[in-house]
C-alpha cells in the first residue's frame, strides 16, 4: 500500500508541476506565436477536409498555412488530432494537451526506461537527466515556437531504450516499438527523425553492438521496411512528385550569429531571454557566466564513468550535435558545409540549431552520469553527502530557474494571454455567409487572426507582390531584388545603403501597383475582398513577430487606399470594422471559367463566361460543360502546375494509378499568362478520342463532364490504404504473438 501511496504522490507532484510551469497556456482561451498560428475552427475543418491530401495550390498559401501548398502531409493526423480535440475544449487547452503534454510524456516514460534499464541511474540521477533535456533553453523554446519539432524529439529516449533492448535480445513488441515511434516522430518532423537516426541511433549501434550483428542489422532493416509501409501515406506522394518545387530544399544558411561554440557548448540558445525581457523581441543575448558549469558537469560525467560504453557514446554524440549546431562557425565549420553539399538530405537544415537537442540529448545522459556516479560512490561521509547533494540542487536549479519566465508569463509567446481583434470576428461571419468560392488579399501581409478555408482562401499580398530575395553587396555592388511583375520573375540591380536600411524591397511593394496588369490579376486571381490593416489591433501586437506590417515596416497605409479610389470596379464597403478597410471588387472572375479566345494571346478584356462545377476538395473539381460546339478555353485559377490534370467522363481515383493515357494530353494543358492552369478544350479531339464519354446534342454540339484532378492526391489515397491496412495487420499480429505464443512458451519454460 505504502508503494502504491508512493507513486501516487509523485504522480501528483508532477501534475502540480505541470500546472505551475504551464499555467498561462493552460488557463488561456487563445495563444499563438513565431510558427504556432492560431487555428479558427472553421479552419480545422477546412484542413481536415483537404490537408491529408497533397496540394500544391501555391497561390493560396497564407501565412496560417492553412490551405495550399502542403509539403508536410506526414502531420495530417496530427491536424486531424487537434481539429478533433478544440470541439471540446478551446484552442490552448487543445495544444497544451496535443503538444506540451503529450511531449512530456513521451520523454519522461523513455527518459525513465533508458536511464534505469540501460544506464543503471539511479532515482536522483534520473530526475536530473530529465530535468537536464526538459528544461534547458532550448528545449524551452521550441515549446514556445515550434512545437512540432518539441514532439518529434521527444520520442528519442525511447527509442534508444527500444534499440538497445534489439541488440541483446529478439523481442517482437520492441522492434514494433521502433516502428511506432519512428512513425511519431515523422509525423511530427520528418527532419528531426533523419537527425535522431543519423547522428543518434547510428552511432549508438555503431559502438553497442557486439554479438550477433548481422542478425541484429536484419532486424532493425526488416524494421525500417514497416516503417516505411506505416508512412506510405505521405511518402508516395513526394516520391511522385517534382522535389524541385520543394523550397525546404532550396534554401541557404540562415545563421543568426548566434550558433558560436561559446552557445552551443553551453547548451544555451542565443535567443533565450532569460528572466528580463520577451522572447519576441530577436535580439541576441549573452551567455550568463554560470552556464560555464554545465559543459564542466557533463566532462565530469565522461570522466568519471569513462569504462560504461554508453556514455563514451553519448560524449561522441555530444560532440556530434556541437559542431553541427554551431553552423558553420568555427573550429571545423567545414564539416556543414561538407554535409551540405554532400549527404542527402542534409540541406533542410538551414538553419543548424535543430541541433541544440542533439546536445541537449547528450548532456543529459553525460551529467546524468556524473550525479550517479556521487550518488553511488561519493556518499561516505557526511562531508561528501553535503556535497553530492548540493552539487545535485545546483545542477537542477539552475535549469529548472529556466521555468520562471513560463511561470510569470514574462517571455510572451504562447504564454501570452491574447484575444482575437474584434474586427477579425466581425470579417469571420461575414465571410462565413457567402457559400461561392473566392479569395480574400490582405495588405500588407495576412494576419494570423483572418479566417482561412478552402473555400475561402486568404492570398498573402507579400506572397504574391514581393518576393525579395536579397543578398546585399554593401558597398561593392549593388543587390538583387527579385519580384513577380505578374509575367514572370525578373532581377532588378538596385543599389543599397545598408547603414540606412533603405529597404529598396519596400519600394517595390509599393512600385508593384503602378503595373497596369495588377488589377487584372485580382479579377483572374478570384479575389474578391481586398483588406487594408490601417491599424494595431491590439498591444500584443506590438511584440508579435506577426505584428501589423504597416507599423513594422512603415508602410504608407494611404497609398495602398488610394489605388482602389476613383475606380468603379471597386467598392469600399463597412462591415463595422475599426481597424480594416475592406474593399470589394466587383469583377473578380469565378474559381473557374470559359472564354473563346486565348487569355495569352495578348493583355485585351477577354469575355468570360462561368462554368457549373461542383467541388469535391481543393485537388478535385466535377465539371459539367454543356452545347460545346467549338474550342473553348478552360481556366483554373490556381497556380499553374503540371500535376493538374483533365479527366474527360467518369473518373476513378485509381484509374489514374493504372492508365497513363486517362487524362487529356499534357500539350492542352498550359500556363496562363498570370501563372494560372489553362486547358483547352478541342471538341473534334476529344469527340475522336473520347466518344464514349460524351453526350451529342442534335444540333452537332456535346455536352461534357470532366473532372479537374490533382494527380499526386491518387498516391495520397493508395499510401494511405496501404499504410493504414499495415498498421493493423502488424498490430494485429504482435498482439496475436505476444498473447498467444510467446507468453505460453514462457510460462512452458516457467519463465
Amino acid at each position: 500500500m505504502k508503494r502504491y501511496l508512493y507513486h501516487i504522490l509523485i504522480c501528483i507532484g508532477v501534475v502540480l508541476l505541470l500546472v505551475l510551469i504551464y499555467n498561462k497556456m493552460i488557463f488561456s482561451k487563445i495563444v499563438t506565436f513565431s510558427d504556432t498560428f492560431y487555428y479558427h475552427n472553421e479552419t480545422l475543418t477546412s484542413i481536415c477536409k483537404d490537408d491529408a491530401c497533397f496540394n500544391t495550390t501555391y497561390l493560396d498559401v497564407d501565412r496560417q498555412g492553412s490551405v495550399g501548398s502542403n509539403l508536410f502531409i506526414q502531420s495530417s493526423p496530427w491536424w486531424a488530432c487537434l481539429a478533433t480535440l478544440v470541439r471540446y475544449t478551446d484552442f490552448a487547452k487543445a495544444l497544451f494537451l496535443l503538444n506540451h503534454l503529450l511531449a512530456f510524456l513521451l520523454i519522461v516514460s523513455g527518459g525513465y526506461l533508458f536511464f534505469k534499464k540501460v544506464l543503471d541511474f539511479n532515482g536522483y540521477a534520473i530526475v536530473v537527466a530529465l530535468i537536464v533535456y526538459l528544461f534547458n533553453t532550448y528545449i524551452l523554446v521550441l515549446q514556445n515556437t515550434h512545437l512540432l519539432i518539441y514532439i518529434a524529439g521527444s520520442t528519442t529516449y525511447m527509442l534508444l531504450y527500444l534499440v538497445y533492448s534489439n541488440l541483446n535480445r529478439k523481442r517482437i513488441l520492441h522492434l514494433y516499438g521502433i516502428v511506432v515511434f519512428m512513425t511519431i516522430s515523422a509525423m511530427a518532423d520528418v527532419r528531426i527523425l533523419y537527425s535522431i537516426i543519423l547522428f543518434i541511433l547510428l552511432p549508438f549501434v555503431i559502438l553497442n553492438i557486439s554479438k550477433n550483428k548481422y542478425t541484429t542489422l536484419v532486424r532493425f532493416a526488416f524494421a525500417g521496411v514497416i516503417f516505411v509501409s506505416f508512412n506510405l501515406f505521405w511518402m508516395l506522394c513526394i516520391f511522385n512528385y517534382d522535389s524541385a518545387n520543394y523550397s525546404e530544399f532550396s534554401r541557404n544558411f540562415f545563421n543568426s550569429g548566434g550558433q558560436t561554440l561559446k552557445y552551443v557548448l553551453s547548451l544555451y540558445y542565443c535567443f533565450w531571454p532569460g528572466n528580463n525581457a520577451s522572447l519576441a523581441g530577436g535580439t541576441l543575448y549573452e551567455v550568463p557566466f554560470y552556464y560555464v558549469l554545465i559543459p564542466l558537469y557533463a566532462i565530469a560525467g565522461i570522466f568519471l564513468q569513462s569504462k560504461k560504453k554508453c556514455i563514451l557514446c553519448f560524449a561522441l554524440i555530444s560532440i556530434i550535435g556541437i559542431t553541427l549546431a554551431k553552423l558553420d562557425n568555427p573550429p571545423f565549420g567545414e564539416i556543414y558545409v561538407y554535409l551540405w553539399k554532400y549527404l542527402p538530405g542534409f540541406n533542410v537544415f538551414r538553419d543548424s540549431s535543430k541541433f541544440y537537442f542533439i546536445i541537449a540529448v547528450g548532456y543529459s545522459v553525460l551529467i546524468g552520469a556524473f550525479i550517479d556516479y556521487m550518488w553511488k560512490y561519493f556518499n561516505k561521509t557526511t562531508y561528501q553527502i553535503f556535497v553530492t547533494v548540493a552539487i545535485t540542487l545546483s545542477i537542477s536549479l539552475l535549469f529548472l530557474f529556466n521555468t520562471v519566465p513560463l511561470i510569470s508569463g514574462k517571455i510572451g509567446g504562447l504564454f501570452m494571454e491574447r484575444n482575437i481583434p474584434e474586427d477579425y470576428l466581425k470579417l469571420k461571419k461575414f465571410i462565413l455567409a457567402q457559400p461561392n468560392y473566392f479569395r480574400i488579399m490582405s495588405i500588407p501581409s495576412a494576419s494570423r487572426w483572418l479566417i482561412s478555408t478552402a473555400e475561402h482562401p486568404v492570398v498573402n499580398y507579400q506572397i504574391v507582390a514581393r518576393q525579395p530575395f536579397w543578398s546585399p553587396n554593401c558597398g561593392t555592388a549593388p543587390a538583387k531584388y527579385r519580384y513577380r511583375d505578374f509575367t514572370g520573375e525578373v532581377d532588378i540591380p538596385i543599389p543599397v545603403d545598408c547603414d540606412n536600411d533603405s529597404r529598396q524591397d519596400i519600394k517595390i511593394m509599393l512600385e508593384i501597383f503602378t503595373d497596369k496588369y495588377a488589377k487584372e490579376y485580382y479579377d483572374m486571381a478570384s479575389i474578391k475582398y481586398i483588406l487594408i490593416q490601417i491599424g494595431r489591433s491590439s498591444k500584443a501586437d506590438v511584440d508579435d513577430v506577426d505584428a501589423d506590417w504597416f507599423w513594422r515596416q512603415f508602410l504608407p497605409k494611404d497609398y495602398f487606399i488610394r489605388q482602389f479610389k476613383n475606380d468603379a470596379n471597386y467598392e469600399q464597403i463597412d462591415i463595422g470594422t475599426k481597424n480594416l478597410i475592406i474593399i470589394e471588387n466587383k469583377q473578380y472572375k469565378p474559381h473557374i471559367y470559359l472564354t473563346n479566345d486565348s487569355e495569352d494571346s495578348s493583355y485585351k478584356k477577354v469575355n468570360y463566361s462561368p462554368v457549373d462545377y461542383k467541388y469535391i476538395k481543393s485537388t478535385e473539381y466535377k465539371i459539367n460543360l454543356r452545347n460545346i460546339k467549338t474550342p473553348v478555353f478552360l481556366h483554373f485559377s490556381d497556380q499553374y502546375n503540371t500535376m493538374w490534370k483533365i479527366r474527360v467522363g467518369d473518373f476513378s481515383w485509381f484509374n489514374v494509378l493504372k492508365d497513363k493515357n486517362y487524362f487529356l494530353p499534357d500539350i492542352y494543358h498550359f500556363s496562363s499568362r498570370l501563372n494560372m492552369n489553362t486547358f483547352y478544350i478541342d471538341p473534334e479531339f476529344i469527340k475522336k478520342e473520347y466518344k464514349s464519354n460524351v453526350k451529342l446534342n442534335s444540333d452537332g454540339s456535346m455536352d461534357l463532364d470532366m473532372t479537374i484532378y490533382f494527380r499526386p492526391q491518387s498516391y495520397n489515397y493508395i499510401g494511405t490504404i496501404i499504410s493504414v491496412g499495415a498498421f493493423l495487420a502488424v498490430t494485429l499480429f504482435v498482439i496475436i504473438y505476444e498473447l498467444y505464443i510467446r507468453r505460453p512458451s514462457m510460462l512452458r519454460r516457467g519463465v
